[in-house]
């Protein structure tokens, strides 16, 4: 079995806010990570309660097949589940302000992320 740390290619909530815009930021986080040859997207949900989830995407590259029954592992709580005959994931107990490991598993490599905090945004 192979581990492959991954790159963060895009965060949303590092993004600018557009001129004239009257919200700071979107209620979702988007982040995109890569690590040879998987492709992960994630979307974090901010929520006014207490609890938060988390979905995801989960592609072999270069053909863009989903990669199907990987076991994604949060660290902190343990929680696991499978990707489904699409790719997709999703995962409860993930909070927008914390810094986060995730492991996706297949038969023979695992990937892993380190979803960093989100920046702290006012909100209107």
């Amino acid at each position: 079995m192979s581990y492959h740390n991954s790159h963060l290619i895009y965060d949303s909530s590092r993004e600018g806010t557009a001129v004239g815009s009257r919200i700071g930021r979107s209620a979702d986080r988007t982040l995109l990570f890569r690590s040879e040859p998987f492709s992960i997207d994630l979307v974090v949900h901010r929520s006014s309660d207490s609890l938060r989830y988390f979905h995801g995407h989960v592609i072999r590259e270069p053909l863009r097949t989903p990669v199907v029954g990987a076991c994604v592992r949060l660290e902190e709580s343990g929680d696991r589940v499978l990707t489904d005959e699409f790719g997709q994931f999703a995962v409860s107990s993930m909070a927008w302000e914390t810094r986060h490991v995730l492991e996706i598993g297949t038969a023979d490599e695992t990937v892993v992320l380190r979803v960093p905090a989100a920046e702290a945004t006012e909100e209107f």
